[in-house]
């Protein structure tokens, strides 16, 4: 039974990942801390992702942010760089959707609804 919730669990991770690599093909997404930032203050973003290798001055600089804007936040805790990887961007560490249908999607997929709450995708909040 743990083996079939195992396999589940990392197809869950595979369709997050794609549909992240998608958004960022189709130019939906900012990455870096600073172009990431500009988005959230711009009202450009609708979902920020940070990876499980961002400092905790940085977790908690996005998570300031996005709560007082009231923007969903997942921290990304599988794999260190494993989303940067699929948006094809091994070096940063934060990622800015700025699409509602992809945002939507990814929380859809991360399994947080309509996208409303701040959490995370095997992730901590």
């Amino acid at each position: 039974m743990q083996r079939r919730d195992m396999r589940a669990e990392t197809e869950l991770s595979a369709r997050f990942l794609n549909m992240l690599g998608l958004c960022a093909r189709a130019g939906r997404c900012q990455y870096g801390e600073t172009a990431c930032l500009n988005a959230i203050r711009a009202d450009r973003a609708f979902m920020v992702l940070v990876d499980a290798g961002a400092s905790d001055n940085t977790r908690k600089r996005f998570g300031d942010a996005c709560a007082y804007r009231q923007l969903p936040l997942l921290l990304y805790e599988k794999e260190k760089n494993d989303a940067a990887h699929a948006v094809g961007k091994p070096s940063y560490k934060v990622i800015a959707v700025c699409d509602e249908g992809f945002a939507s999607r990814l929380a859809e997929l991360a399994g947080h609804g309509s996208g409303d709450a701040t959490g995370n995708l095997g992730v901590e909040a």
